[in-house]
């Protein structure tokens, strides 16, 4: 099957999505992120998805102070995070990107995370239509 800006995003999503607790400490965080060579993982919640954090995440935190073995994940994940369907277009997910700045998507069904697609995911099928 050919890869283009209609293909869902299921098909090129990282799988299973990786998540780390709220209470996680960044060196933590930063420590699996390192461990699964992600860039973001998402942050579950008693009712869902509660945030996703990123290595850009966790670098603000330490740059404006934050101690990484005393803070945690809640105090510098983006939280209610843009979340979208496993059938969304890779291209409507693009657009999505696009005009929030936002990296990583954690692809849900539900309140469940399925999987995490990323910038660099959507690029590879838009630009050259292939699977990273």
């Amino acid at each position: 099957m050919p890869l283009d800006a209609t293909t869902p995003v299921r098909i090129v999503m990282a799988a299973p999505a990786v998540a780390v607790g709220p209470a996680t400490t960044l060196r933590g965080a930063a420590a699996v992120l390192d461990g699964e060579a992600i860039g973001a993982a998402v942050v579950p919640g008693p009712a869902g998805i509660e945030g996703v954090v990123s290595e850009r995440d966790i670098v603000q935190a330490l740059a404006a102070g934050a101690d990484p073995d005393e803070a945690d994940v809640a105090s510098a994940m983006a939280g209610d995070p843009l979340c979208v369907d496993p059938e969304t277009p890779v291209g409507e997910v693009a657009d999505l990107m696009l005009d929030t700045g936002v990296r990583h998507v954690p692809v849900v069904v539900g309140h469940d995370a399925l999987g995490m697609v990323s910038i660099r995911d959507v690029l590879d099928v838009v630009a050259r239509g292939r699977i990273s």
